[in-house]
Formats: structure tokens, C-alpha cells, sequence
């Protein structure tokens, strides 16, 4: 698998949305952290089709304090 670059932000948004309608991805192709609201279809986006789990990773939602750990050991680097 080629490295990716991902956004350190948006994945720490991402672990710390708790919106039982939404849910994040995390595409392993492009390093990109996107959501889906629950509500939202599309045809055309492709992102709403059928989740490819090779390429997309569901992101679960993390306890806060195990989000401000992480946030903190990343800020160390």
C-alpha cells in the first residue's frame, strides 16, 4: 500500500462527533476524511454508492479523553 497523507484535524473532528446521523469515512486511497449525513443521497456522488470497505474506513467516534491524549501526543512530533 502507497503511504498517504491524512489531515490530523479532520480526523480528530472525526473521532469526536458523536452524531448518531452522521458518519465519517476515512479514504484510504487519498488520505481524505469525509462524512454522510444520514439523510443525504446522492446518485451522483459516488462516496453515497455502495462503501467500498477496501478503500473507505468507517471512522468510529473515540472518548474525549482518549481524543485529547491523542491530540497531544500528535502536537509531541
Amino acid at each position: 500500500m502507497t503511504p498517504i497523507t491524512i489531515d490530523a484535524e479532520d480526523l480528530v473532528m472525526a473521532f469526536e462527533n458523536h452524531d448518531a446521523y452522521v458518519r465519517h469515512f476515512l479514504d484510504r486511497e487519498s488520505g481524505s476524511v469525509f462524512f454522510i449525513h444520514e439523510d443525504y443521497s446522492d446518485e451522483e456522488d459516488p462516496r453515497t454508492a455502495e462503501i467500498e470497505p477496501d478503500r473507505y474506513v468507517l471512522v468510529e467516534p473515540l472518548r474525549s479523553s482518549t481524543v485529547y491524549q491523542l491530540s497531544n501526543h500528535a502536537r509531541l512530533r
